[in-house]
């Protein structure tokens, strides 16, 4: 029956995501989880971010840079560049 509905309004798909109990996530919860994994990921590894890493995180979350980005800074900055 839901289903039904969406088909029926599918320019409102807020509409269909009330109906079925369902919150929309805000940009700033995405960067906030997004932000958050990699803070985890490196408490796993117990790892310190440094100085740039948590410029960087600061960054996503104000919107400025994607975690993409700082990834590959920090990989530009640790990893070696290898000519063979």
């Amino acid at each position: 029956m839901d289903a039904l509905m969406y088909s029926e309004f599918p320019s409102a798909p807020s509409v269909f995501l009330a109906r079925i109990g369902m919150k929309k996530i805000s940009k700033q919860t995405v960067r906030s989880k997004a932000v958050g994994s990699v803070l985890a990921s490196l408490r796993i590894e117990k790892l310190t971010p440094g100085d740039y890493v948590v410029k960087g995180m600061h960054e996503c979350l104000s919107g400025k840079r994607s975690t993409v980005n700082v990834l590959q800074e920090v990989m530009r900055h640790h990893v070696p560049l290898r000519r063979v």
